[in-house]
């Protein structure tokens, strides 16, 4: 399993807005963005490999997929505040077509 863990933190209260913007309730806010690989088993085709993509970024979170038919891999980018792997798996496997692990 590949996995990358990017934490980005925005302080609003020391950001400059220019006049057409305000800050109306400035706080701090982090997100915690991965992006890791899942093997996906099933898919024989290119609409199978684009459902898959489909199901998985229709996850609240997932901010991103590509979905290889050939390697049978999905490497998908998420905000771990929001989703995890253990949720993307479940997603791609209550398809009851493909199998992810």
């Amino acid at each position: 399993m590949i996995s990358n863990k990017m934490e980005i933190n925005l302080d609003f209260n020391s950001c400059a807005f220019d006049s057409k913007f305000t800050a109306s309730n400035p706080t701090n806010y982090t997100m915690s963005i991965i992006t890791e690989n899942i093997k996906v088993t099933g898919m024989t085709c290119g609409h199978c490999q684009k459902f898959v993509s489909n199901v998985i970024n229709a996850i609240p979170g997932v901010t991103g997929s590509e979905v290889s038919l050939q390697d049978h891999v999905a490497t998908i980018t998420y905000d771990s505040d929001k989703t995890s792997r253990d949720q993307i798996v479940k997603a791609v496997n209550e398809t009851q077509t493909y199998h992810a692990e």
